[in-house]
């Protein structure tokens, strides 16, 4: 069973980043919870707790590390569930395709971040498919009990999706 932090103990946070600098400079001693940092806007790491309780040199993250994705005010708490349903074999392709980009990358990949990276292409391209589907002829969906109806609707949406896919920006 899990121990619980006591009242007047912080909670461990392997994010801190009083903890990511006292593992870049090497120190084995605890860092005070009295020290604690904030980022500012140009990147550099400023300490907001007593100058006195910090041991370590702050460094400033240099911006290329940066990214608008991760900032504070534009990140948001993944907390919306949604749900697909596949055939066995469109499982298996989609779990295949996710092991083959693991293996490329060399890392753990997981289905829940292809889809993710899959979502912020679509929503990058979001004005490139609005255009296209205004030029395509209306698509009726089909009941789900029409599985024929519904593979054939699917694929058109594919098609489009895929044509304005290749008309959009690259990602950057």
């Amino acid at each position: 069973m899990a121990k619980r932090t006591p009242v007047v103990e912080e909670p461990y946070n392997p994010l801190d980043p009083l903890l990511a600098q006292s593992v870049i400079a090497g120190s084995s001693a605890p860092i005070p919870p009295a020290a604690r940092y904030q980022d500012n806007r140009n990147g550099a790491l400023l300490q907001v707790g007593p100058a006195a309780t910090l041991r370590h040199r702050v460094l400033p993250m240099p911006a290329a590390q940066t990214s608008p994705v991760l900032e504070p005010s534009n990140a948001e708490r993944r907390c919306r569930e949604k749900r697909v349903v596949l055939s066995r074999s469109e499982e298996r392709q989609i779990e295949r395709l996710t092991d083959r980009m693991a293996d490329e990358l060399r890392t753990s990949l997981k289905l829940s971040h292809l889809l993710r990276a899959a979502v912020s292409v679509l929503l990058h391209a979001e004005e490139e498919i609005i255009h296209r589907l205004q030029g395509s002829a209306p698509l009726e969906r089909p009941s789900n009990w029409d599985a024929v109806a519904l593979a054939q609707f699917e694929h058109d949406l594919a098609k489009i999706l895929s044509h304005a896919l290749r008309e959009a920006p690259p990602l950057r």
